[in-house]
Parts: structure tokens; sequence; C-alpha cells
């Protein structure tokens, strides 16, 4: 039988601070972790560990940069993230999720934020 007792889960704050319309979760580059690909989860505060393509060549940083996002947004449409909704989760876990910022309908449908 399996201690189900040891499983951590994701911190949710289930404050109403934070905006409707943000998805379950959504990936983002992790900027504690060298930009790798991190799930991050509304009203939570940590960036936890996703899984990443390996890459075997070195890159230049922006490069990799670059790859990493693609990486993350390849993972958001998986999961059917909208590019709005990946910025605001992005912004609420680096500035607070009563932020504008986290607010998915303050963002154009390319994810670019548009203010309030």
């Amino acid at each position: 039988m399996i201690d189900t007792s040891i499983i951590e889960s994701p911190r949710r704050d289930t404050s109403p601070q934070v905006y409707a319309g943000l998805p379950a979760q959504a990936y983002v580059p992790n900027p504690y972790d060298f930009g790798r690909p991190a799930i991050v989860y509304p009203g939570d505060s940590v960036y936890y560990s996703a899984p990443e393509p390996h890459d075997k060549a070195r890159a230049a940083d922006t490069v990799l940069d670059a790859v990493r996002r693609t990486a993350c947004a390849y993972m958001n449409q998986a999961l059917r993230v909208s590019p709005a909704q990946a910025a605001a989760m992005e912004a609420g876990i680096q500035y607070g999720w009563s932020d504008p910022r986290a607010n998915p309908a303050n963002y154009t449908a390319a994810g670019d934020y548009r203010g309030q």
C-alpha cells in the first residue's frame, strides 16, 4: 500500500485575489534555475521543476532562452493554456497574484501586456 501522507501537493492560495480565467497550471521559465521550464499554479509562490527536452549542444544564452520559451509554449499548448494565460501566470508568480499583470484579461491573444 502507498503511504500518501508523504506525497506533497502544490500549495495553493484560495484567496479571492487570484483572477478568473487563469488555468490550473502553466509552464514558465524559472528565473532561479537558468530559465528552465517550471510549472506554476495560480496563487502559489513556488516554481516546480518540469521536464525539459535534453539539449546536448551548448548554445548562447539568448538562443537557449528562446529554446526554453518555445518548450514552455509547446507544453502550454498541450495543456490548452493560451499565451495570455501563461503570461499572466508568469507575472502572478513574479509580482503577486493580486497585481493587474496577473489578470489574463489584460493581455492580447499573443500574450503581450496591454495594461489595465
